[in-house]
């Protein structure tokens, strides 16, 4: 047997032993990256050339092992068998070993990498940090700045806010004023409405009254027509029985000459009878005559007596009608007069109420424009209000401290207490004097710079 001292390693990984621990299936069943590098590589490279060199060597030794091994008994060759046997598992558990040293150093460097990574990250997103820092903190001098030229400007805008705060006051009253004004211009306009009302309803009345009452008067007057035509009839009749009882009194008295001559004749035909009648006896011829005469005479005497009679009574019944007539006419004329005055005051009361229509059309003509006129200048002074609200409300809404810087949690606190500050601050100032418009919040600086713009004066007002 030779000197077995030294056993050189010539067995490359045994069949089932190896793994290649760059591969990339692998790197996957392991869950990490597939590493390439020169020096992973240059070192596999070497261990693979030494490897070889040793197998080498190795099938030199076996081949000179197995050239002795004729001459060995068979103890030897157990021995040798054994040996071998040993040789093997040795260089199997020398494989593994360097197996296990490749990983760990593959794992070392993929750690490496992996820390190499981060840092580059994280050296990346330092820088990033240390910029937006500065910008930040830019951002926070900036607006620092700019804070401070706010109160610097709101410092010396306090006056300027409490004249606003007083024209708004004053304003305000007039408002007032302007309300009150229009509550007794509605008023007066409805007393107005109720005394045009009443001036309707008493112009539609006196219009019925008059209408009534010129229908009343149509018919008095057709009636005023007829009788004054009557009236003329009765007239021309009465004239005409004025003259016929002139007549008749002529001939009643030509009748009562006549009665009284026929009187006289027959007195001084019954002497002369009465003287002569012993001397007419002997004249019965004359006697019978003029007795037949005298019946004759009493038989006019009596018809000229009843005519006479029937003229009278003719007389009085016309002399009555005349009377009733008379009356009648005096009272148709002075129902006429009646009537003419009730039309003529009539008359002069709707002339009258007209002129104090027109007068009190023209009054509410200049009331509605006095009332237009209050009613633009409050729609006026109303819009100023909602103007002023919307943009205090907005204000609220979109804070102008608040633009521009990012809401982080350590910024929304500081500004939270800057801004209660700064409310604190300007509460005191304008709490008390406009305490409709300030509720917890103030008014910013747009607000005033707005109301730098005003109207002219007659227009705040």
């Amino acid at each position: 047997m030779g000197d077995i001292s030294y056993i050189p390693v010539a067995v490359w990984p045994p069949e089932g032993d190896h793994q290649d621990l760059n591969s990339p299936r692998a790197a996957e069943k392991k869950g990490g990256r597939v590493m390439f590098d020169e020096s992973s590589a240059r070192r596999e490279s070497g261990g693979n050339l030494y490897m070889d060199a040793k197998h080498m060597l190795q099938d030199a030794s076996l081949d000179h092992f197995a050239g002795d091994g004729e001459d060995m008994g068979t103890a030897d060759s157990a021995l040798l068998f054994e040996l071998r046997t040993r040789n093997r598992e040795l260089l199997r558990a020398v494989y593994r070993e360097e197996e296990r040293r490749k990983g760990v150093e593959v794992e070392k460097n993929r750690e490496s990498e992996r820390v190499k990574d981060e840092s580059t990250q994280l050296q990346r997103k330092l820088n990033g940090a240390k910029e937006k820092n500065s910008g930040l903190m830019k951002q926070l001098k900036a607006r620092d700045q700019t804070i401070a030229e706010v109160r610097g400007e709101l410092a010396g805008l306090k006056d300027k806010m409490q004249q606003e705060f007083k024209k708004s006051q004053t304003g305000w009253n007039i408002v007032s004023k302007n309300l009150a004004l229009i509550q007794k211009m509605r008023k007066k306009d409805n007393d107005m409405k109720r005394l045009r009302m009443t001036d309707k309803m008493s112009r539609v009345m006196l219009e019925r009254d008059a209408v009534s009452a010129l229908e009343k008067l149509k018919p008095l007057e057709q009636k005023n027509i007829e009788l004054l035509y009557e009236n003329g009839l009765y007239k021309s009749r009465k004239s005409k029985l004025v003259k016929k009882m002139s007549e008749l009194k002529g001939e009643v008295e030509k009748q009562k000459n006549n009665a009284g001559r026929w009187e006289e004749a027959v007195r001084s035909a019954d002497k002369e009878i009465e003287l002569k009648t012993d001397e007419l006896s002997e004249k019965t011829l004359d006697i019978q005559t003029l007795k037949e005469e005298k019946n004759d005479l009493l038989g006019d005497l009596k018809s000229t007596t009843d005519q006479l009679q029937s003229t009278t009574s003719e007389f009085e019944r016309l002399s009555h009608d005349f009377e009733m007539l008379t009356a009648k006419e005096k009272t148709l004329g002075a129902n006429y007069g009646s009537l003419t005055d009730l039309y003529n005051r009539n008359t002069t009361r709707l002339a009258e109420m007209d002129a104090e229509n027109g007068h009190l059309k023209q009054e509410l003509a200049d009331l509605r424009g006095r009332f237009e006129k209050e009613q633009r200048n409050q729609a006026t002074l109303r819009a100023k209000h909602d103007a002023l609200l919307q943009r205090y409300s907005e204000m609220k809404e979109h804070s102008p401290m608040l633009e521009n810087i990012p809401l982080t949690k350590k910024n929304k606190s500081a500004l939270k207490l800057r801004k209660r500050a700064f409310e604190r601050e300007m509460g005191e100032l304008i709490g008390n004097e406009m305490p409709h418009l300030f509720s917890g919040r103030v008014m910013s600086k747009l607000i005033l710079e707005t109301e730098k713009s005003v109207e002219p004066r007659g227009n705040q007002t």
